[in-house]
């Protein structure tokens, strides 16, 4: 069974990990950071794609927040290049910050709309 393909957005000490670990175990993933030299750590490796969060959620089933917090995600989510804007039917959202527990309901309630 060919596994889905998984998106990290946010490069620092856990996404970094976390994205590493994922392209040992899985045939393709997509990175992302604001930081070039975050995504330049990842350009060379096997299977990894280097995609903005919008072409993340065109192209994955799940994507995983390592960034900072609330404000960050609803960044990535916003607008005609965002998240929300592109999603693919049935994109798994998993929200893994230290993040405002009421803003990540309505960003939640946002993106379960769409």
């Amino acid at each position: 069974m060919r596994q889905p393909k998984v998106g990290v957005v946010g490069l620092g000490n856990m996404g970094r990990g976390i994205a590493v670990n994922l392209a040992k175990a899985l045939r393709s993933i997509a990175v992302w950071d604001v930081a070039p030299a975050a995504r330049a750590r990842f350009a060379d490796k096997k299977g990894v794609t280097i995609a903005t969060p919008g072409e993340m959620a065109r192209g994955c089933a799940v994507m995983f927040f390592v960034v900072p917090g609330s404000a960050e995600i609803a960044q990535c989510l916003n607008g005609r290049d965002g998240v929300l804007a592109n999603a693919r039917r049935g994109l798994a959202i998993y929200d893994l910050t230290s993040s405002d527990p009421e803003k990540t309901r309505k960003l939640a309630s946002r993106a379960a709309a769409k």
